[in-house]
């Protein structure tokens, strides 16, 4: 006779309290995994708040830039990008966190795209049955009926023991590939987009327009290196590419008249020096201060440039529809890439 246990059977998942949630974004705020700005931060708390008061609805790109980023009534969503790219930071803080420090803890705070209402649920924890059988021995139904199920249970153990062991080889074989036919594989396969920042030029020629150009190269670097999807390089923009695919290379100029800056930007091919993508971004420093406007100037063009078919995507990817690849089942592949709808 056994009898099969399992407490989480009927049970439902129960919602985190405020206080749980709370408390959890107290351990986010205060740990150096979660690594966004100060601005951001400001950002979770209010719509964190906000969402345990019962004003979700009231979560609104509009609201959120007059209320935490100090923007006037006049403010436009689609003209000013502050709200989502402090979203998109706070989206990427909390994945590593999570990832890292929080992977043990006991409620969930996301920020689902699209919106920036943020959802708390509880980790689900899967407490396995138990199994208990009587001391006299098994009895008939035992043997009957659970005993072919476990000999069923060792045969897939078993098969599935075979599979990783033919796994490992075939590894191990991959690996013992020489060094010129790992580089081929290399060589031919899809590449990081490596992008190269350039110092920001000073047009102006004084100790202030200097300060700020930069200031502004730190902040873009900053900004991008955010991005998983490409490697950031911080140099000069002259020397040789080593780089195994061609590197794009972000210019910029920087200009400052009275308490006007603007700045002009452009993406360059380091392969044949063609331009790809400009940009200018003109503003007056006395509304917002000098170190908020340097960090929407950098968000925005972190975000033109490095988000998913983004202006370094879009590139990369007319570049490989033009280059046709060794081989037919590459060709193919590569076609097939190129034609599918974003």
């Amino acid at each position: 006779m056994s009898v099969i246990a399992n407490r989480l059977a009927n049970e439902e998942p129960t919602l985190p309290t405020d206080t749980e949630i709370l408390a959890q974004l107290n351990r986010i705020q205060s740990s150096p995994e979660f690594r966004v700005p100060e601005r951001a931060r400001k950002l979770l708390n209010y719509v964190v708040g906000e969402a345990i008061a019962g004003r979700a609805n009231r979560i609104k790109a509009y609201s959120i830039a007059i209320e935490i980023f100090g923007r006037d009534s006049s403010f436009d969503a689609q003209a000013d990008p502050v709200v989502r790219i402090q979203a998109g930071l706070i989206r990427r803080g909390l994945e590593h966190y999570y990832l890292l420090a929080g992977r043990d803890d006991p409620v969930i705070i996301t920020m689902p795209k699209g919106g920036y209402v943020p959802i708390f649920s509880p980790r689900c924890t899967v407490t396995p049955a138990i199994e208990f059988h009587s001391l006299a021995g098994p009895s008939k139904e035992f043997l009957l009926n659970e005993l072919p199920r476990t000999w069923g249970s060792f045969a897939a153990i078993a098969f599935i023991g075979l599979a990783l062991s033919a796994s490992a080889y075939v590894i191990r074989s991959y690996a013992s590939f020489s060094d010129k036919t790992a580089v081929t594989i290399r060589g031919s396969g899809p590449h990081i987009p490596r992008l190269l920042v350039a110092p920001f030029r000073d047009l102006s020629g004084t100790q202030r327009s200097a300060n700020i150009a930069d200031g502004l190269t730190d902040e873009v670097i900053n900004q991008l290196a955010k991005f998983k999807e490409i490697v950031v390089i911080a140099g000069g923009s002259s020397g040789t590419n080593v780089d195994p695919y061609p590197t794009v290379v972000l210019e910029t100029a920087v200009r400052i008249e009275s308490e006007s800056l603007r700045v002009s930007t452009r993406l360059v091919d380091r392969a044949d020096g063609s331009i790809l993508w400009t940009n200018s971004y003109e503003s007056d420093i006395r509304p917002h201060g000098l170190f908020q406007l340097q960090d929407d100037i950098a968000g925005s063009m972190a975000t033109a440039l490095a988000q998913p078919y983004g202006i370094i995507f879009q590139s990369g990817e007319a570049q490989l529809a033009q280059s046709t690849p060794e081989g037919i089942q590459a060709y193919t592949c590569t076609l097939a890439y190129c034609g599918h709808p974003k």
